[in-house]
């Protein structure tokens, strides 16, 4: 009922505030971001990116996963999805959020026994994505009995695996080489609010603000030696 009652209120206040906003996307959408994202109900995309409907393209499944292209028929909905984002929509960016207290990087660690497998089959099915984390993992024993760490070392691996998956794709490869797309790999941590964001040349995740100073100063500078 809670869903019905705010639909109500919506039509009636925050529809009206936007109205001219929504007219105009009536017959097209135009939005400069694909998100994709865990389907945790914590985690909004719009709110914790500031933006407005039209802005972001979002998919959502559990763990923010793309499969690797070797097991793309394994998941067509969200690879459709993506070549549509960015083949025929022409988004410019693409971000992949992973978030803390992820359930789906969680259960790469319950999910071994085959009693457990059968209750949640497909579930137990969609995790194998998560497997080469499991070797990751292994160079980091200093985290093996530290929850917390263990559970954020978890979620940045996965968020830089679905990198590596997505660059497997020729069609993403291509446009990311000729600067046609840009990509880039979050974590946000629910409790805090922050946001970090890989650095591919680092290979560490950064404070959002760090990355925004750097991209920045990179622009000034292009724009003093043209």
């Amino acid at each position: 009922m809670k869903a019905f009652l705010g639909a109500l209120e919506f039509q009636e206040n925050e529809y009206e505030e936007l109205k001219e906003l929504y007219e105009s996307l009536k017959t097209k959408q135009k939005p400069h971001t694909l998100f994709i994202s865990c389907v945790d109900s914590r985690v909004v995309p719009n709110l914790i990116t500031g933006t407005k409907p039209g802005e972001l393209y979002v998919i959502r499944n559990m763990g923010n996963v793309i499969p690797p292209k070797t097991s793309y028929k394994e998941s067509l909905s969200t690879l459709a999805s993506i070549e549509y984002a960015i083949v025929h929509v022409g988004v410019q960016n693409l971000i992949i959020c992973g978030h803390s207290d992820c359930g789906a990087c969680g259960s790469i660690h319950l999910i071994n026994d085959e009693t457990t497998k059968a209750k949640t089959p497909y579930i137990a099915n969609w995790i194998q994505f998560l497997e080469p984390i499991k070797e990751e993992l292994k160079n980091h024993p200093q985290f093996s009995n530290h929850f917390a760490k263990r559970s954020w070392l978890t979620e940045r691996l996965n968020v830089r695996l679905q990198l590596n998956n997505l660059l497997s794709y020729d069609f993403i490869q291509e446009r990311v080489t000729n600067n046609e797309l840009k990509i880039f790999g979050w974590h946000y941590i629910i409790e805090t609010g922050k946001i970090y964001n890989y650095n591919f040349e680092s290979h560490f995740f950064e404070p959002i603000e760090e990355t925004i100073k750097q991209r920045i100063s990179h622009e000034n500078s292009s724009n003093k030696n043209p």
